[in-house]
């Protein structure tokens, strides 16, 4: 039969060298109790309580750990939800500010997916440098995740990698919820055909109705033309005669003539003036114009301005038509130079 025995003589070394939990004791008598009480003893006294010195301050409230987030649900066309926040400023009664110090404030509340945390000069003024608080569970580089009801921070001032002062505090952070309806609304407005043709240089101008939510998303499309191909303009504002090849295509421009062509891809222009074959490669959907550099005779293709734009010469047809084709094709070009053999055409 085994005996179970201690003396009043051996409990305290078994307080230094032991952790006897209530079930390990039972076996050893009314002792057990005294080894019990040790440890919640001691417990207490390495365990640092809660600081209430210490602390967040919220921006426009001046309250200390106490502040609350409104979160609005939206319904209707364009559901989400949103979340407000707010700016805070670390303050301590223990520890003033000072020339080189920084506090880091981790989040340890238990739960989250991992530990948001942020660090702040704290330099002058009483407070830290602001950090703006929102809710979420992960860490974020730019703000400093809470959960709605009460947080567990932990922080630690440092001046020069040295330690001051570490402990931990509690913020509660109330969440007010909301609901309300989003719908989206019909949005009419003039834009370019090709959207990478800024709508000031358009020469497709075409109206879209679109049904937009406020955030800018879009849930429905409607259009007055359907064309897939863009429309070009090309004018000859220079006081000189432009020969152009587009293609298979060769064209003479007049003094303030325009000519308009259909494109869906960007294409190259070959242009001839002054004797200089010059190549431009247009974006379809632009107003173009061929005019005189400043002090200079060299003829350039550049973008017209709608506002600016004013033709003596306008032709509303589609320069595909029969008219136009012949009265180009029946020119007669000049003698002293043949273009099929000229090697810059």
């Amino acid at each position: 039969m085994k005996l179970f025995w201690l003396s009043a003589t051996a409990a305290p070394a078994l307080l230094i060298g032991l952790t006897a939990t209530a079930s390990e004791a039972r076996p050893w008598g009314n002792d057990s109790v005294v080894i019990e009480r040790a440890n919640r003893t001691s417990q207490r006294r390495t365990t640092r309580p809660l600081s209430r010195a210490v602390g967040l301050e919220f921006e426009g409230s001046g309250r200390r750990n106490r502040t609350r987030l409104d979160t609005v649900s939206y319904e209707g066309d364009c559901p989400g939800e949103t979340t407000t926040t707010k700016k805070a400023r670390f303050v301590s009664d223990r520890v003033r500010t000072g020339y080189k110090r920084r506090v880091k404030i981790v989040n340890v509340t238990p739960g989250l997916q991992s530990r948001p945390y942020t660090d702040r000069e704290y330099y002058n003024g009483g407070r830290s440098e602001s950090t703006t608080i929102e809710f979420g569970r992960r860490h974020s580089l730019k703000r400093l995740r809470v959960v709605p009801g009460r947080n567990i921070f932990a922080y630690r001032i440092t001046e020069r990698n040295r330690v001051i002062d570490q402990g931990r505090f509690v913020a509660m952070i109330k969440q007010n919820r909301r609901r309300i309806t989003r719908n989206a609304k019909w949005y009419a407005e003039e834009v370019c055909a090709n959207s990478s043709v800024s709508l000031s240089s358009c020469a497709d101008v075409r109206m879209r109705r679109q049904y937009r939510c406020s955030t800018g998303k879009v849930l429905q499309t409607q259009w007055n033309n359907r064309r897939r191909d863009y429309r070009t303009v090309l004018s000859n504002r220079s006081n000189q005669n432009i020969r152009l090849r587009i293609g298979d295509e060769r064209l003479r421009l007049e003094p303030g003539e325009t000519i308009r062509l259909r494109r869906r891809n960007n294409f190259t222009v070959r242009y001839r003036a002054g004797g200089v074959v010059r190549r431009a490669t247009v974006t379809p959907g632009k107003r173009l114009q061929f005019r005189r550099r400043r002090n200079s005779n060299r003829i350039e293709l550049v973008a017209s301005n709608r506002r600016d734009y004013r033709s003596s010469t306008k032709r509303n047809d589609d320069w595909r038509n029969d008219d136009w084709r012949k009265r180009n094709a029946n020119r007669e070009w000049d003698n002293d130079r043949n273009w099929d053999n000229d090697r810059n055409w």
